[in-house]
């Protein structure tokens, strides 16, 4: 069985055309879902994220079990900020085989602080919090996208400000959690990516400890692949997840019957 969970915007429909499509086709069991913070949920329901994504995706597993067989082998991919998500959920569900982060997302909070300016630092640690709530009124006036990520954040974390939301994002990492992971780990990551750092694959590479194996693949701007999550080349992509699977977890051939 292959799960596939999305990100920071993702939606259930969005994933059938990343993977759920291309797993059906060569004759994997899929199952894509949302959890608090994305799509329906955050829309309909109003549940903010959570970066105790495991507890989401033990009570999807638990709902699909309930009225299927036991999957041979259940791998579980993560998009984008699923990177973070579905890695946190494997290091606490045994029922989870093999886990992937495509593309990597070891550390929100350090990938948040990428994009604050230094000055927003600077007053935070002050106590100026006047002043960076002014600073950041004038900077999303000038700036569509800045706005954009600013509100869509405190919507999906259930945040009030930038303070509150970076302080929410801190919680977003796989530091302490990765060593308990123990099935096998695919990272993804595109050396162009303009998210998520390339460091942060030896970061997570260092943690993994307790995993059965680790694979890495990092796609250079040559071969297409290069922005994040292999935007605009998926079957990049699905060439070397679809590899992997047949690797780790080859078809179990059907018993012989006994006479």
């Amino acid at each position: 069985l292959l799960v596939i969970c999305g990100g920071f915007d993702s939606t259930l429909e969005e994933l059938y055309f990343v993977l759920v499509a291309a797993g059906l086709e060569r004759g994997y069991s899929v199952l894509a879902y949302e959890g608090p913070g994305q799509g329906s949920i955050i829309r309909e329901q109003g549940v903010p994220f959570t970066p105790e994504w495991e507890k989401p995706t033990a009570a999807v597993l638990d709902e699909y079990l309930r009225r299927h067989p036991l999957p041979v082998k259940i791998v579980l991919v993560g998009m984008s900020m699923g990177g973070y998500l579905a890695p946190r959920a494997a290091a606490f569900d045994e029922r989870i085989d093999g886990v992937v982060a495509f593309d990597v997302f070891f550390d929100f909070g350090a990938i948040f602080s990428r994009s604050v300016p230094p000055i927003a630092c600077w007053l935070e640690s002050h106590g100026l919090d006047f002043l960076l709530n002014a600073v950041v009124r004038i900077k999303t006036a000038f700036s569509p996208g800045l706005k954009w990520a600013l509100q869509s954040g405190m919507w999906v974390m259930g945040t009030r400000d930038l303070l509150e939301t970076a302080e929410a994002l801190r919680a977003y990492t796989l530091q302490d959690v990765a060593p308990r992971i123990k099935g096998d780990v695919l990272i993804l990551a595109g050396e162009d990516d303009h998210f998520v750092p390339a460091g942060q694959i030896k970061q997570f590479e260092n943690r993994l400890t307790q995993a059965r194996s680790v694979t890495s693949v990092i796609y250079s701007r040559d071969s297409g692949g290069a922005e994040h999550c292999q935007l605009g080349a998926v079957t990049l992509f699905h060439a070397v997840f679809f590899d992997w699977l047949a690797e780790k977890f080859p078809p179990h051939a059907p018993e012989k019957p006994t006479v």
